[in-house]
């Protein structure tokens, strides 16, 4: 069922090369979970607890996908802006938290990329089930992901649908709105597969607590 999706994939820095250089060590038995890189990790599922229309997807190394909202075939625009204005404040928080003594990485960084459109989920396979999502909109985020990545090593951007739904926001927590947080002309990348996507990228580094 086609369903309308907030797509985020984040990139927490370089925390996942310790922790893959560690399994790679003949003398690693196991992995240190206090590792900046699982600490991340740990600190995104405590911000999407708070969450109502969000949720993780799946994880793969240092790139998580997650969106919403899914219980639904068809979503009310309200709650597909209040969807994305989520997806934000989630990269707002994971800065926040790479800006202070809980650092995602050494020298580590934050980037991220969403889109707005329809996917389709599914329980795959037969054993060891899990849940996933597809869809051009996981693509196209994923697309503006890399472009976040040419402005900067901690960088965040949306695509152009996205923005537009994020405009119907009209402020959040601290009194300015969302989409203020972007620059409001979009910058046009060229996407492996999709040809020039325009794409709008995050105003400077924040560090408020949300």
């Amino acid at each position: 069922v086609s369903v309308l999706y907030c797509a985020y994939i984040l990139r927490l820095g370089g925390g996942a090369t310790s922790a893959v250089a560690a399994a790679d060590h003949a003398a690693a038995a196991t992995l240190d979970v206090e590792d900046p890189f699982f600490r991340a990790h740990r600190r995104v599922d405590e911000v999407l607890a708070g969450m109502r229309l969000i949720e993780k997807v799946k994880t793969i190394g240092d790139v998580i996908l997650f969106g919403g909202p899914f219980d639904k075939p068809r979503v009310a625009p309200a709650d597909l802006a209040l969807a994305a204005a989520q997806c934000v404040e989630v990269i707002l928080e994971l800065q926040r938290y790479n800006a202070g003594d809980g650092s995602v990485t050494d020298g580590g960084s934050v980037r991220a990329g969403a889109h707005v459109g329809p996917v389709q989920g599914a329980v795959l396979g037969s054993s060891r089930l899990c849940f996933d999502v597809f869809g051009d909109a996981v693509n196209v985020a994923s697309r503006v992901m890399s472009a976040a990545s040419a402005h900067g090593a901690a960088s965040a951007a949306v695509s152009d649908t996205f923005f537009d739904v994020l405009k119907l926001v009209s402020h959040d927590a601290s009194g300015p709105a969302l989409a203020s947080r972007f620059d409001v002309n979009p910058t046009p990348v060229s996407a492996k597969g999709k040809g020039t996507l325009h794409v709008h990228i995050m105003l400077g580094a924040e560090t408020r607590t949300i």
